[in-house]
């Protein structure tokens, strides 16, 4: 947790981390943009970014264009917000173009199998998803499907809950879900 780094250090940080991939990457030749291209996209975000969680947001974004499952920061880095330590207890998988909860770890959650999410906090799920594709690194749709699946339901633990809007035989549903710490 350092003090948010110099205009200097972000730009360095951003330079070093392009030159591991012009120069060291096996597959660059495999990213769908050129590399420089992305590269002269990033140089604002990095710039701009307001604090270290902005500017680690700005890092995986860039490692998420290389389209490659390996790429991508440490998850302790994201225990802060966006992400945490604190997740619904529930598994959350993509099927047949819904978010479906497919396993419940906690007996008095009040959802059930087969629930479909439409909504986490009010937000719709198919714009939390198309903000937080960005982020995640996956060499394939069904991959970054199961990455979002796991983190579209972890907070900062300072959250005790979360409301799910979800779809039960044709009913919408609201359910304050409680957040349990990630084990």
């Amino acid at each position: 947790n350092a003090e948010h780094l110099d205009t200097e250090l972000r730009f360095l940080g951003l330079a070093r981390l392009w030159n591991v991939v012009e120069y060291w990457y096996p597959y660059r030749d495999m990213i769908s943009m050129s590399w420089t291209e992305i590269l002269r996209d990033a140089i604002p975000g990095f710039l701009e970014a307001e604090d270290d969680v902005a500017y680690r947001l700005e890092l995986q974004g860039l490692l998420a264009k290389l389209d490659d499952g390996h790429a991508s920061l440490s998850k302790s880095l994201f225990r802060e917000a966006p992400f945490g330590e604190c997740k619904a207890p529930v598994t959350v998988r993509h099927l047949e173009n819904s978010w479906v909860v497919t396993a419940i770890y906690d007996a008095e959650a009040e959802l059930s199998l087969g629930d479909i999410i439409v909504a986490i906090d009010s937000d719709p799920i198919e714009e939390l998803v198309e903000h937080w594709r960005l982020f995640d690194s996956a060499s394939n749709e069904t991959a970054l499907n199961y990455y979002l699946g796991n983190t579209l339901l972890t907070r900062p633990c300072e959250n005790s809950s979360l409301e799910l809007t979800v779809e039960r035989n044709g009913e919408s549903r609201k359910f304050d879900v409680a957040l349990e710490p990630l084990s």
